[in-house]
């Protein structure tokens, strides 16, 4: 079977409108769920009141049971506090510890290609995709600036 041939270009394209039917799809999905979510949340809301009011932690029904969990967090609100305190006590386990990718980036740059001790550094590759440029305008050398696009033949995927 003779498999047909596409070029770069017609490549680019398709990639280009597949993202962009998928950016309108999940937008048109956004706006339908806004009264699910919104039904939801007021469903939810009056429901854990339930639960307060009436001094119960979980209900049975033939059509399902409803409990209320509790999860704690915790968010920094004085930040020299808090470092003082871990670095005085030593209690390390305060701490959630995640390299900062862009300060990592720039040791590693600022140091010839030295990795930060303790960290792996994986570079990944993304795929962008731009539509075309509009055409230049010619100057006043009365030539254009843009190349030709590559028209290179790729089997279809």
């Amino acid at each position: 079977m003779d498999k047909k041939k596409l070029t770069l270009p017609d490549i680019i394209q398709a990639l280009r409108d597949k993202r962009k039917q998928i950016d309108e799809m999940k937008a048109r999905h956004a706006e339908e769920l806004k009264p699910l979510q919104e039904w939801d949340i007021q469903m939810t809301a009056k429901l854990l009141d339930y639960l307060r009011t009436s001094g119960q932690e979980m209900i049975r029904t033939a059509n399902g049971t409803i409990y209320k969990a509790t999860k704690t967090r915790y968010k920094v609100h004085d930040l020299a506090a808090f470092q003082q305190h871990v670095i005085t006590t030593q209690d390390w386990g305060l701490i959630v510890w995640r390299a900062n990718e862009t300060n990592s980036e720039s040791y590693f740059a600022a140091h010839n290609s030295t990795i930060v001790p303790g960290l792996e550094r994986t570079p990944e590759a993304t795929l962008h995709v731009r539509a075309p440029a509009k055409p230049k305008v010619k100057g006043n050398s009365g030539q254009s600036h843009d190349s030709e696009p590559a028209s290179e033949q790729v089997e279809s995927l």
